[in-house]
């Protein structure tokens, strides 16, 4: 795998986003919504002037929707092309598996961070409305979460849309893995004790996010999502590397 060659598909498929209604429509839900509370804010600081807005809900409202956004990113990026039938070019090409999925990945990540990078505007405009202004560390850890986020679960998106044929069954999958594994992975770890319990608060993604969220980023933390990202990237590769023996 070539850095040349993962780039080359990268931004392929970066650019092939903003050919397609997908792109326009993400970015206006998503500042629509974070517009909204960003209003609110606003109206809230003008009653109370000292009152300094936090960012924890609007990361946590990015991330809700970004769990029904992202399955829209990522189902077409491997799972199109067996549709189309343009999976077998992808597979006799000169470019191993390993660089078309980790290519496909980047690009739709590097789409997606494009799109949130343009959310920044609203803690900016809200740093100079209010006094003394938003804590610029929390910003960063914030911010900083949403990148593992978009990064840990595109690639759990690329790996589920290798395994089917079906946009939809692509779409419908991809949601609920997310759900699993955002909101219910951790759950025993939460309620009880012992070895289960333990390795739940482990594997639990939103522990370590919202750790972040708080401003405590922390090399655990860093380390689990690096590595999930890792596994997921990997898984991809294994099965889309078996449809060369279908």
């Amino acid at each position: 795998m070539t850095l040349r060659n993962v780039w080359i598909i990268a931004r392929k498929e970066y650019n092939s986003y903003f050919n397609t209604p997908i792109a326009y429509a993400m970015a206006a839900v998503l500042l629509f919504a974070i517009g909204v509370l960003f209003a609110g804010d606003v109206s809230y600081t003008m009653i109370f002037p000292d009152f300094v807005p936090g960012l924890e809900r609007v990361v946590q409202i990015a991330v809700a929707m970004l769990i029904f956004i992202l399955p829209a990113i990522t189902m077409r990026l491997l799972s199109d092309e067996a549709r189309q039938g343009t999976i077998e070019l992808l597979l006799t090409a000169p470019v191993n598996d390993g660089a078309v999925v980790v290519g496909k990945w980047l690009g739709a990540v590097l789409f997606v961070l494009t799109v949130l990078s343009t959310t920044l505007i609203y803690p900016i405009m809200l740093n100079g409305m209010v006094q003394p202004g938003l804590d610029r560390g929390l910003l960063l850890a914030g911010y900083l979460a949403l990148v593992l986020f978009t990064m840990t679960f595109s690639a759990l998106g690329v790996a589920i849309s290798a395994m089917f044929d079906n946009l939809v069954a692509t779409f419908i999958t991809t949601i609920a893995a997310f759900v699993l594994f955002w909101y219910f992975i951790g759950i025993p770890g939460s309620l009880g004790s012992g070895a289960v319990a333990e390795v739940s608060r482990y594997m639990s993604f939103i522990r370590y996010f919202e750790a972040m969220v708080g401003g405590a980023i922390q090399l655990t933390g860093l380390v689990y999502y690096f590595s999930a990202t890792a596994f997921f990237l990997i898984l991809a590769t294994v099965i889309l590397q078996s449809r060369r023996w279908r």
